[in-house]
């Protein structure tokens, strides 16, 4: 069954585009000729066209430079490419997301340690001893162990027979609620946050803020935006194979006029 190309993936279209404008000047110019350009396979690029694989994310980068793509034709690119790798990985997180609430699980939402924890657990190598997760945290043994024995007892964290993995792929909380435990948690990003403007070094962190003026009724709209950026975050990075590091995103979007 042939793959159906959806009008709406964009950055397909483009590279369509650029592909029969160089065979309307060169009758001659084949998508062997086109896939050397942009230093891809022809196979790849011929399933990439017929919407049956997403264009990889490492190479975006080259294709905006090899089409000579200006400003605004490399963002719509950019947004277009995203949402396609991204659509399929969403609708994954959605249905296997797990929700935690209530007084059992209120340390795990407001101290950051404990995602921090199940997160650790997906780096090449981790290993579930209080001392390794200690000094890869900063945090105390006591801390480490703590953290640690608590996620298997809660059953969100379990041992596969080879290694210690979460046992949900994605834990969520609940959203728009007023919530203790999320008050707390937020404020302990704000020390984080702190701390590593204080302490890390600027290669190893980005903290960037932007002030806008804004209609009243468009603040459903930055929420929604704000969540699809994460989303997008999550699935084109967290996929990464042999992660070494575990980073938090952080996102506040709040009113400076009373």
């Amino acid at each position: 069954m042939s793959a159906h190309v959806d009008s709406n993936i964009e950055y397909i279209q483009i590279i369509k585009s650029e592909f029969e404008e160089r065979k309307t000047k060169n009758p001659a110019y084949s998508l062997r000729a086109f896939a050397k350009n942009l230093s891809i396979d022809p196979s790849s690029l011929s399933s990439i066209l017929a919407n049956k694989r997403a264009l990889p994310l490492s190479k975006a980068d080259s294709f905006i430079v090899k089409l000579k793509l200006d400003t605004d034709k490399s963002q719509a690119f950019m947004r277009s490419l995203l949402s396609h790798v991204t659509k399929k990985t969403h609708n994954i997180v959605l249905e296997k997301a797990h929700t935690i609430e209530g007084e059992d699980y209120f340390d795990i939402i407001s101290e950051w340690e404990y995602f921090a924890v199940l997160s650790l657990t997906n780096l090449s190598d981790f290993e579930p001893s209080a001392n390794w997760i200690s000094n890869r945290l900063g945090i105390s043994l006591e801390r480490g162990s703590e953290v640690f024995n608590r996620l298997v007892t809660l059953n969100l964290l379990e041992h596969d027979g080879s290694r210690y993995r979460p046992v949900y792929s994605n834990i969520k909380t609940s959203e728009d609620v007023a919530s203790t435990a999320l008050k707390k948690a937020h404020l302990e990003e704000m020390d984080l946050i702190k701390d590593k403007i204080i302490n890390e070094t600027v290669d190893r962190r980005h903290i960037s803020s932007l002030t806008i003026s804004v209609k009243k009724e468009s603040f459903e709209k930055a929420k929604t935006l704000i969540r699809n950026f994460r989303k997008e975050m999550e699935a084109c990075l967290e996929t990464e194979s042999n992660a070494e590091e575990v980073y938090q995103l952080a996102i506040q979007y709040y009113p400076l006029t009373k």
